[in-house]
């Protein structure tokens, strides 16, 4: 389960659930899963998502549905053909963090937004290959 990290203006520092409220002087210091602080580079992987999630909502209104679009491609490439929702989020992570590393984070966005969107209307194992040969190149 992911918690908030908060800090008070005195320094002091509580969690909370996400979504859950808190005074407005408290500012969000990091996210811990598990009771374990999330590094910078998830962080970033998990916003990265969550901006193309409102794209594609503002664009096609298809926000949620990529999870399972995507989630064949995803499959296919790691051999799995029961591939859980949890499972598959975290790979998508893992192939966020990747991609911003080997093409910064805003031509790594672009090209996971792509892939994914292309998801909604191309064949699967045709995108499995080209994630994977992103990712090995």
């Amino acid at each position: 389960m992911n918690r908030l990290i908060m800090e008070r203006p005195d320094g002091s520092r509580y969690t909370i659930a996400p979504g859950e409220n808190h005074p407005a002087a408290d500012r969000v210091l990091d996210i811990e899963r598990n009771g374990v602080s999330l590094s910078e580079e998830e962080i970033a992987a998990r916003e990265m998502l969550a901006e193309i999630e409102r794209d594609l909502g503002e664009e096609a209104g298809q926000a949620g549905d990529w999870v399972k679009f995507f989630a064949e491609p995803v499959a296919l490439m790691l051999g799995k053909t029961d591939c859980a929702a949890c499972e598959f989020r975290r790979v998508c992570l893992n192939a966020g963090k990747k991609l911003r590393a080997k093409f910064g984070p805003a031509e790594g966005k672009k090209k996971m937004k792509a892939l994914i969107k292309r998801s909604f209307t191309e064949k699967p194992d045709r995108l499995a290959r080209e994630l994977k040969e992103l990712l090995e190149t």
